[in-house]
C-alpha cells in the first residue's frame, strides 16, 4: 500500500494497492467514491495491467446492540478475461476478498 493509509480515506483519496492473484501481479488504484461516516463507504479501482476494474460499498447500521456491516463487491473485467476468471481469478479473488473481510471485522 501506499498513499496515506494513517487515517480513514477521505473522499476523493486515493490509495495504490499492488496485489498477487496467483503468479500475476498487478497494482490497483483505490479511489473513495463516497464517505459518509459512520454508515457508508464506497470505494473504487481499476488495474493498471489487465483493465479490471472493481467497486466496494461498505455500509454500517445500529442492529441489535451492535452493528450490521454489509460489503457489495462488483467486478468488471474484460472481454478476453472472462476464460481466465472462471478458470482460477475467481476463486482467488473470492478468496482474498473473504481473507480483507475477516481482517477488517478484527479492527472493527
Amino acid at each position: 500500500m501506499s498513499g496515506d493509509i494513517s487515517h480513514s480515506a477521505l473522499e476523493g483519496e486515493v490509495i495504490v494497492e499492488r496485489v498477487k492473484h496467483g503468479l500475476m501481479r498487478d497494482t490497483f488504484r483505490w479511489k473513495v467514491e463516497e464517505r459518509k461516516a459512520p454508515e457508508r463507504w464506497a470505494i473504487a479501482a481499476k488495474s493498471d495491467r489487465f483493465g479490471q476494474k472493481v467497486r466496494i460499498d461498505y455500509t454500517m447500521a445500529p442492529e441489535d446492540g451492535g452493528t450490521r456491516w454489509d460489503r457489495q463487491m462488483v467486478f468488471y473485467f474484460p472481454k478476453w478475461y472472462a476464460a481466465m476468471d472462471r478458470l482460477a481469478f475467481r476463486h482467488i479473488l473470492k478468496r482474498n476478498s473473504e481473507k480483507a473481510g475477516r481482517q477488517l471485522k478484527e479492527l472493527l
